[in-house]
């Protein structure tokens, strides 16, 4: 079974900001961090832009694809997902 399942020697982050290691993790918090901060400077009408929408899609919006975690803006439910996660 350990063909299947190679264990992991080293746990590295991916990059560091000053004494704060990034790994996967830390990447998804800080980028719904940023996406909020864009919701409450830009206005809300910047995450709609972000929104998945099948119609939109069809006419090249591909991005829609990757975007729509980040396009609920803020909430208590956001909050707590990112304390779980």
């Amino acid at each position: 079974m350990s063909g299947l399942f190679p264990h992991r020697e080293h746990t590295d982050p991916w990059f560091r900001i000053g004494r704060l290691e990034v790994n996967t993790t830390m990447f998804v918090v800080l980028a719904v961090v940023v996406s909020w901060l864009g919701w409450v400077v830009v206005g809300p009408n910047w995450t709609a832009e972000l929104a998945y929408s099948p119609h939109d899609l069809a006419f090249g919006e591909v991005w829609r694809i990757f975007t729509w975690p980040f396009s609920g803006g803020l909430s208590l439910f956001g909050v707590v997902h990112l304390f779980f996660f």
